[in-house]
């Protein structure tokens, strides 16, 4: 499969701004309100996170990128099972979070086995920070 590296960009973005929705989807669930605060966190994180790798993105590639993803990116970052879950405890919360933040990591190792250097060094990065990310989520106490 060939992919651009503005492409990649673009698909990291929607899987970041997929996974903003998908906790605001959550905190919308009839839940905690700690953990309806810490989904409602994690979304603004996310949406942070897709601004900063847009910016980033265009600055590595010298120009916009594409208009959208040319891949489904949705589940990148998100766990959907979770969205018809009749409660969900603040333990299962952070798992939630952690484990999202893994499979955002690999998706980013993934995209750096697409990229030359040193656009592929952009993608590790990315792929690092999400794991910061998930033993950040680690150390948390709803």
């Amino acid at each position: 499969m060939a992919i651009s590296v503005q492409q990649a960009v673009r698909n990291a973005v929607a899987a970041e701004r997929a996974a903003a929705q998908f906790y605001r989807a959550l905190a919308a669930l009839d839940l905690e309100p700690e953990v309806q605060a810490f989904f409602l966190d994690m979304a603004k994180q996310e949406d942070q996170h897709a601004q900063s790798i847009e910016q980033g993105g265009k600055r590595l590639v010298g120009g916009e990128l594409p208009e959208r993803a040319d891949m489904a990116v949705e589940s990148v970052e998100t766990a959907p099972e979770w969205l018809v879950a009749d409660t969900i405890s603040k333990d299962n919360a952070l798992k939630i979070a952690r484990d999202n933040e893994i499979k955002a990591s690999l998706f980013y190792d993934a995209l750096a086995d697409f990229c030359p250097e040193p656009e592929a060094e952009f993608f590790r990065q990315l792929a690092n920070t999400e794991l910061e990310h998930a033993k950040r989520l680690e150390q948390v106490e709803l």
